[in-house]
């Protein structure tokens, strides 16, 4: 209960400099403009990601996400932890299934996260995922 009262004597008010600049960004037109651009930019990555997996790894079984900045890839004949290893250790880094799942059991999958790559890069590590098969 002191902590609730604390908590409201000081977030009492907001802070009014950033939510006016906010609001002017949002009336301007700024954000929207920036989100369309982000938007294009990351379904272009996701995009080359895609056919660069096709066209090198087309044992990787694969739907093209619709939203979000990662892929997943279902993995048959490799082991998805001792590629990891192996991509790791060539440069690039992919997560195998195993970390995602909350027994830590392992998974025939990878994710694949495409936002902080540009599109050279992302042909790049789909290059260096390959060799470390």
């Amino acid at each position: 209960e002191r902590l609730t009262n604390y908590r409201v004597y000081v977030d009492g008010q907001g802070a009014h400099a950033t939510e006016r600049a906010l609001a002017m960004l949002l009336e301007e037109g700024v954000l929207q403009r920036h989100v369309a651009r982000a938007r294009r930019a990351y379904r272009a990555r996701r995009d080359v990601l895609c056919e660069a997996l096709y066209r090198r790894l087309p044992e990787l079984e694969f739907a093209v996400p619709s939203g979000g900045m990662a892929l997943w890839a279902q993995v048959k004949g490799i082991n998805v932890d001792g590629w990891a290893k192996r991509g790791m250790a060539a440069g690039v880094a992919f997560q195998p299934g195993r970390r995602y799942a909350i027994d830590g059991r392992f998974q025939p999958s990878v994710r694949l996260g495409f936002a902080a790559c540009d599109e050279g890069e992302l042909r790049e590590a789909v290059r260096r995922m390959a060799s470390a098969r």
